[in-house]
């Protein structure tokens, strides 16, 4: 005759059951994490000698035929390493500028949570990074180097953060957008609170995309209601915005000489505006306009970074899981 389980065996089960279930997450996590391995990098190239065009695609890591990263979304640089938040694998890759793979950094996941899940980064020095973490709705501030020792920016005068969504690091301060309060909070690089900005704005912000701070104006794409905002980054007045809606703007950059450019993950495209936002000057990863081939264009930019050295745009697509690289130039007369 069957007997059901007693509560001591009912206990047995159900730890082993969770035993199994933790056990089978992190031998997929690493599994992951083993595709990153150290790879070469990729030959980017420059324009042609005979082209007159303003945009070029120079290349793509990981190749056509290597294996996609894991959703890279958020990227920035320093000391020549790009540093990418790999959300699918609850990482940070460390790439050289032509897309080798230096290293990776595994974010260890919040209490309770069976991973972690990256969007963004600010390289605020060589030995520290700030990293916004969905799963646990944190930044957290680590040393690449002991990624272990890491702890989450909070401080008894600092506010706590309902969902932060980017970061951005400029003049020895830390900027993170919040989608809970609708505001920026300002940090110094240690994570000490200084101000907040979009207090009281009208519109409120929503979902802050990224921001990139050029000049004295810090720019900020409000991803839900398709805006993209150029605010005083001491006092949050609104100077300027972007003329133009956009499906979905993200990542947000410029150029030595002043260019704005705004990744759009709906259409697929970045757009190049002047400094002023007031008109497109060009527009990246148009098929028809620049005449790449379906496995150069972008699918669904999420970031963008800029190389002044070699003029080249960076952009992170998290649907085809490379970084897309271009050469971009005024217009050759």
């Amino acid at each position: 005759m069957f007997r059901g389980l007693g509560a001591r065996g009912l206990w047995f089960a159900i730890a082993g059951i969770a035993l199994v279930a933790t056990v089978g997450t992190l031998t997929w996590y690493l599994l992951r994490l083993d595709n990153y391995g150290a790879k070469a990098g990729v030959g980017l190239v420059g324009f042609s000698a005979e082209s007159t065009g303003t945009v070029a695609f120079a290349g793509q890591f990981p190749m056509a035929e290597e294996a996609p990263l894991g959703g890279p979304m958020g990227m920035d640089q320093i000391d020549d390493r790009l540093y990418i938040a790999l959300s699918e694998i609850g990482a940070i890759g460390v790439f050289s500028l032509d897309g080798a793979m230096l290293d990776t950094i595994t974010i260890e996941p919040v209490s309770g949570a069976p991973v972690s899940y990256p969007i963004d980064v600010a390289a605020i020095s060589p030995d520290r990074l700030a990293v916004v973490e969905t799963s646990g709705n944190r930044v957290i501030l680590l040393d690449p180097s002991d990624p272990t020792a890491a702890r989450p920016l909070l401080s008894e005068a600092a506010p706590s953060l309902g969902q932060p969504t980017a970061v951005e690091y400029h003049g020895g301060e830390l900027f993170v957008a919040d989608a809970t309060s609708g505001m920026i909070h300002v940090y110094d690089g240690s994570g000490e609170p200084l101000r907040h900005l979009g207090a009281g704005m009208i519109p409120p912000i929503t979902y802050v995309g990224a921001m990139h701070l050029a000049g004295s104006t810090l720019w900020v794409s409000d991803s839900n209601v398709g805006r993209v905002l150029g605010l005083d980054p001491i006092t949050g007045q609104v100077l300027r915005s972007v003329q133009m809606r956009f499906d979905l703007p993200r990542g947000i950059v410029s150029d030595e000489a002043g260019r704005i450019y705004v990744a759009e993950a709906f259409a697929g495209v970045v757009r190049v505006f002047d400094s002023e936002g007031l008109g497109v000057l060009d527009v990246v990863g148009d098929e028809a306009l620049h005449g790449f081939a379906a496995e150069t264009a972008m699918t669904a930019p999420k970031d963008v970074w800029w190389d002044a050295n070699e003029s080249r745009l960076y952009v992170s697509d998290a649907e085809q899981g490379r970084i897309k690289v271009y050469n971009v130039r005024e217009e050759v007369e």
